[in-house]
């Protein structure tokens, strides 16, 4: 999953902690018309879009992105203060979301969202530490075996850290990856699942049922 930020300034890191967390990669643009330009391309599920630093695009981006995906492809949350005519207008464009500039009440944002992403997406979100979950698996271009980390799980993903970058240099989104082996403390799982690219790091959604993993799940998030 993805998700666009629109805003001259960085993203703020009490949100860029929130998706991160439930696996969505971030990609940022200070131009909204190049945001717009690469809708298509992207297939975001999310839009952040900084109201206070383009208070006369927020409506063009908002009526661009309802003509390609509705509000339950893609939300759209708005940064920013509007009166109550400009409210009436978010909700008839279809708009998510509005959050107030500098926001401090950040788990009701969260619960907002969470409340409008797929119900498929957990939750509960487990961080473990350095080293605390291994993961080894044979790579499906050229069967070489790539070891190392877990580094967030939750009860259909988790993301995993390789010892090098340079390993997965030529791994595809959407790549199959079967029979890996999960290890924490001394016991060993194998998983079956799909990736998806995130920079340095993969997003693996678990295909097939694993009894094991589920098991695992419960027992990390008691």
């Amino acid at each position: 999953m993805k998700l666009i930020y629109v805003g001259e300034k960085p993203f703020d890191n009490r949100y860029k902690s929130l998706y991160k967390s439930l696996g969505i990669e971030t990609i940022s643009y200070k131009n909204p018309l190049k945001a717009i330009d690469n809708l298509v391309e992207i297939e975001p599920s999310v839009v952040f879009f900084s109201c206070n630093d383009y208070p006369r695009m927020w409506k063009i981006f908002l009526s661009s992105l309802r003509d390609i995906y509705n509000e339950t492809q893609t939300l759209f949350i708005l940064e920013g203060e509007l009166g109550n005519k400009e409210i009436k207008e978010f909700n008839f464009l279809r708009g998510s979301l509005i959050v107030p500039i500098n926001n401090q009440n950040y788990k009701d944002v969260k619960k907002l969202i969470l409340e409008k992403l797929p119900k498929s997406i957990s939750t509960e979100v487990y961080f473990p530490k350095q080293d605390e979950i291994g993961l080894g698996f044979v790579k499906p271009e050229d069967f070489s075996f790539i070891s190392g980390y877990i580094t967030q799980i939750n009860r259909d993903s988790f993301i995993f850290l390789p010892e090098s970058i340079d390993e997965i240099a030529n791994i595809k989104n959407d790549d199959l990856i079967l029979n890996s082996s999960l290890s924490i403390d001394e016991s060993i799982i194998n998983v079956d699942f799909k990736v998806k690219l995130l920079g340095s790091t993969l997003l693996c959604e678990i295909i097939n049922d694993s009894t094991d993993y589920k098991s695992l799940t419960k027992t990390l998030f008691v």
